[in-house]
């Protein structure tokens, strides 16, 4: 699964898509096992926090994250029915063809979901602007039914800080828009927070959506583009209907009106009709993952703050804009901002090793299970490990088989103490699916990895 960064090195912070785990980088140090421990965070700090966590709320509370996120438990249904009596996966080619093409129509969605369109420049060796001249629509992924997402494309001109200029052929889809709002709304933090200048991002892929928006509605401003992008996300396919709303802004700039407010209307009315529809959704899910197994306990409550989320958003189009706000008032409120609004998890990564046991600390901002009952961030750990071996088991088209699978370390492996990783590391460091039949285990029940490998085998327990 790829990783949607900041304008910064992976190192020092990133999302997972779909996992819902934010990571942050040991240069980037916002949590400590003890509170004596924590030093107060800097506004740039906070500020690569907030871009991951937007990814996060992109994620939760918008119809193309939660479009993503859906489809992944479906790849994951379909997953299911590759694995042989052994618990292994004999690979997509068992599949009947009908989902073979399904398969294949998924895969290409979340995969152009999440590309990122960087140009082949020949003369320029560090872009720093982007301007477009001309820009259409384009198609990206098709199904049975027509258009499954689509982008936009067009001629530009790259220029450097010498004034050098190359003309390029420059593409906008979905990563541009999510990391566009993202890099806009860490600058509007950091300033609300320092009131200092905000260095620039790397042109691909933190500015060209701006640009796009540029050339339709020139002069709009930093809010005005993201209120833009945080509206073209409440759709499945993002840039379906990206000309009405790049009109509703003009028009709304011509009658010297607020673009944002034009965009919290659009918004507001097409999030009320949707409103039953997205309700229909929830349900579903919470009806299908009924049970009291692990897993079905965190797709209920992804759910939760889903459905929090959502009705948040119906009621303040972009809540961001608040967030920001709450920051202001420092570190403390704007964290009871995030658990009220959406909480999330966190893999800090603490330098050290990378074979150091128990190196990285996780920390959640959910609340405190009551006593007696099951900590939350154990079944959301669990959905991590099992969307993680499905994707180990990716490839452009379907599934590869179990057998044929190259290393891949388990997404916890710096941060597990539990006794597969102290006395077989090597099975948690190349095949993290085989801790599921460690023998190791006591009654207590195998690691979150084994677990989701357990679930993902039987389906009758998810």
């Amino acid at each position: 699964m790829s990783e949607l960064n900041p304008p910064l090195p992976t190192a020092v912070a990133s999302y997972l898509p779909e996992s819902l785990l934010i990571r942050v980088g040991p240069d980037l140090q916002l949590f400590a096992e003890r509170p004596e421990d924590h030093q107060p965070p800097t506004a740039a700090a906070l500020g690569y926090f907030f871009h991951e966590y937007c990814h996060y709320l992109q994620n939760l509370s918008t119809l193309s994250g939660l479009a993503a996120w859906i489809n992944t438990i479906e790849v994951w249904r379909i997953f299911r029915s590759t694995l042989g009596p052994d618990g292994r996966s004999r690979g997509s080619g068992v599949l009947s063809r009908e989902h073979q093409d399904h398969l294949e129509t998924l895969l290409n969605y979340l995969k152009a979901a999440r590309r990122v369109f960087r140009p082949q420049l020949v003369n320029l060796a560090s872009p720093e602007a982007l301007k477009f001249t001309t820009l259409a629509s384009e198609t990206l992924v098709t199904g049975r039914d027509g258009v499954l997402l689509a982008g936009l494309a067009g001629g530009a001109e790259v220029s450097d800080r010498k004034g050098a200029v190359e003309r390029i052929q420059a593409h906008v889809g979905t990563v541009e828009l999510l990391e566009s709002a993202a890099w806009l709304l860490e600058s509007l933090l950091v300033q609300a927070i320092a009131a200092g200048a905000v260095g620039s991002p790397p042109v691909f892929p933190y500015s060209v959506f701006e640009a796009a928006v540029a050339l339709r509605v020139p002069n709009i401003g930093v809010r005005g583009t993201v209120a833009c992008a945080l509206a073209a996300l409440q759709s499945s396919d993002p840039f379906h209907e990206i000309e009405v709303l790049f009109s509703a802004m003009r028009t709304a700039q011509e009658r010297n009106e607020s673009v944002v407010d034009a965009l919290d209307a659009m918004v507001r009315r097409s999030l009320s009709g949707h409103e039953s529809e997205l309700n229909d959704v929830f349900t579903k899910l919470e009806r299908e993952f009924s049970g009291s197994g692990i897993l079905a306990q965190a797709i209920r409550q992804v759910t939760r703050v889903a459905r929090h989320a959502f009705a948040r958003r119906l009621a303040e189009p972009f809540f961001e804009f608040g967030i920001i706000e709450s920051a202001k008032q420092g570190t403390e409120a704007f964290r009871r901002t995030i658990r009220e609004t959406a909480p999330c998890a966190v893999l800090q990564v603490r330098s050290g090793p990378q074979d150091q046991l128990g190196r990285d600390l996780m920390f959640s901002f959910l609340p405190e299970a009551p006593d007696g009952q099951s900590d939350p961030e154990e079944s959301m750990r669990v959905l991590h490990a099992a969307f993680n071996f499905v994707n180990a088991h990716r490839s452009d088209t379907g599934f590869r088989a179990t057998a044929a699978l190259p290393s891949k370390q388990c997404p916890f492996y710096t941060s597990c103490p539990l006794a597969l990783r102290q006395a077989e590391p090597h099975i948690c460091q190349n095949t993290p699916w085989e801790s599921a039949d460690w023998a190791g285990w006591d009654q207590r029940g195998a690691c979150w990895y084994g677990t989701a490998v357990r679930i993902t085998r039987l389906p009758q327990t998810a």
